[in-house]
C-alpha cells in the first residue's frame, strides 16, 4: 500500500499483483469490505514493534470497526483502532445501514 497527495487530496495505491496494476482509492471510496475513512500522516510508534514508527496510514471502516493499514504493508496487515486512536480533527463515519 502506497499512501500519497495529489493537489492536496489523500489518495491510497493499492498494487494488485495478479493483474499487475496499481489501483487508486480516496477517502470515501470503497476497499476491503469496508470504506476509506482517511489517510492519517501523523507519525506515530507502532505498538509492540520496539521503536518502529509509521509515518502514516489509511483508515478503514468496516462495519462499526476502525482498521488502519500502514504504509507499505499488505491488506492483510490491517490492525483493528479505537476511536481514541484517530486524529481530533476528523470526525468518524455512522456505521452503514443495517452495519
Amino acid at each position: 500500500m502506497s499512501l500519497s497527495e495529489w493537489q492536496g487530496e489523500p489518495e491510497v495505491h493499492v498494487r494488485d499483483v495478479v493483474n499487475q496494476k496499481t489501483l487508486r482509492y480516496k477517502p470515501g471510496d470503497s476497499l476491503a469490505g469496508g470504506t476509506i475513512l482517511m489517510v492519517d500522516y501523523r507519525p506515530l510508534v507502532l505498538r509492540g514493534a520496539s521503536g518502529l514508527q509509521s509515518d502514516s496510514r489509511v483508515i478503514l471502516q468496516i462495519g462499526g470497526e476502525l482498521w488502519a493499514v500502514e504504509r507499505g504493508k499488505t491488506l492483510a496487515d490491517k490492525r483493528k483502532l479505537e476511536a481514541k486512536d484517530l486524529p481530533s480533527s476528523k470526525p468518524v463515519a455512522k456505521s452503514p445501514p443495517g452495519g
